[in-house]
């Protein structure tokens, strides 16, 4: 926790990961986003990514490196 603000999965050390049910509303978003973007700084060499729910919840990430996708592609996807 950094700052207030909880960042919920550092994955294996190389994968942060915050899970985020519903982005479309500017307060939820923003804390997430801010979450995600403060534990960056203490993991800086660990991918950031932002899970949803479905592809259609799909918003502006503010920064490169930082990446957004559906839970369950996440979940299925084969181990790096």
């Amino acid at each position: 926790m950094t700052e207030g603000h909880l960042c919920r999965y550092l994955a294996g050390g190389e994968e942060l990961l915050q899970v985020c049910a519903d982005p479309a509303a500017a307060q939820t978003r923003e804390r997430e986003l801010r979450a995600l973007l403060q534990a960056g700084r203490n993991y800086p060499r660990a991918a950031r990514r932002l899970l949803v729910l479905t592809r259609e919840q799909a918003i502006p990430l503010p920064e490169a490196g930082m990446s957004l996708q559906p839970v369950y592609e996440w979940l299925l996807a084969p181990p790096a």
